[in-house]
């Protein structure tokens, strides 16, 4: 162990305070300037992201194209098919409940199972 006298006022003394002093309160400042700057940034893009991303009104596209299929579900009315063969048939349209009570009125009669097919190979 060292036996020499130790001067702490040599150890705690800065001998350049005014630059200790600037270049922490620049440091500060920069650092300071840095967070605010990063948080505008941050605050800009938010924005932009949900100015883009959100909608401010609501598209009434799909309510009146769904009040229309609604209103086609729930009357009646005839409507042409063309079928495979080209020739046009009417159609005659009901309500969806009605239906449905007609089905349950009638039953539901199972329809026959279609006979399996036999290869080509194996017709003689």
């Amino acid at each position: 162990m060292s036996t020499a006298p130790v001067n702490p006022a040599a150890q705690i003394d800065d001998p350049e305070p005014v630059s200790t002093w600037v270049v922490s309160i620049v440091g500060t400042l920069l650092i300071v300037a840095t967070i605010v700057f990063v948080c505008c940034v941050y605050f800009i893009a938010a924005e932009r992201e949900f100015t883009a991303k959100v909608v401010d009104a609501p598209d009434l596209g799909p309510a009146a194209l769904k009040a229309e299929q609604q209103a086609l579900l729930s009357g009646y009315g005839t409507y042409t098919m063309t079928d495979a063969a080209g020739k046009e048939r009417k159609t005659i349209r009901i309500p969806v409940e009605k239906a449905m009570e007609a089905l349950v009125a009638e039953g539901i009669k199972p329809s026959a199972a279609p006979a399996p097919a036999v290869p080509a190979a194996a017709n003689p």
